[in-house]
């Protein structure tokens, strides 16, 4: 109603469609906005792309990537593949938390390095989860579900995607049917006046 292009992918993360289109935009040079509170999309913050957590009015940069997370955006899905996060059903390392994920990061640069050293992680209850099978399937699962992925096939192109006018007919019915008063009045006020009874009786 408000024209705004929508892209669906039966079977694809809105994430991974995000990714897509980022580095499709990239690919031209283009400078990048993202709009999400996502962390899976810090990932993508870099050279010429920002994100912008709205709720929080908050601005990433790689900068402040590194500043609130501790480790930059390329390591993001292993960071999350070491913490997990609950809010998308990733388990992550039992025990393992921002600070922990964050100095075992720094110092093994990878989580395949950290596989490869399997060393000695202090203050959880599995002292070497990196050699533990049952932590090793969760950190591969976890990996694979925070790893996002760049190169989905889209139903359209970039210069496609572009904003028309809005339906003011379908978004007057769409917000009176969901009680939206206040949009129902705005609406209003940009649709042409009606014509007069007179008007459009015939003579």
């Amino acid at each position: 109603g408000m024209g705004w292009p929508v892209i669906t992918v039966p079977g694809v993360e809105a994430d991974d469609v995000i990714a897509t289109l980022v580095e499709s935009a990239r690919a031209r040079d283009w400078e990048v906005v993202i709009y999400s509170a996502d962390k899976d999309i810090m990932q993508m913050v870099g050279d010429g792309v920002s994100m912008i957590d709205a709720l929080h009015q908050k601005t990433y940069t790689r900068e402040e990537v590194i500043k609130k997370m501790g480790v930059p955006p390329e390591k993001i899905p292993d960071f999350l593949a070491l913490v997990g996060d609950t809010s998308d059903n990733v388990p992550g390392i039992r025990g393992v938390g921002d600070k922990t994920a964050a100095a075992l990061l720094d110092k093994y640069g990878t989580l395949a390095n950290l596989i490869k050293e399997n060393p000695v992680v202090p203050r959880i209850q599995i002292k070497q989860p990196f050699g533990d099978p049952e932590q090793l399937e969760r950190i591969q699962i976890s990996r694979q579900l925070v790893e996002l992925r760049r190169n989905v096939p889209l139903p359209l192109e970039l210069d496609q995607l572009v904003a028309t006018d809005w339906d003011l007919g379908v978004l007057l019915q769409l917000f009176t049917e969901l009680e939206f008063q206040i949009l129902v009045e705005k609406v209003k006020m940009r649709m042409p006046p009606s014509r007069s009874i007179q008007e459009r009786t015939p003579s």
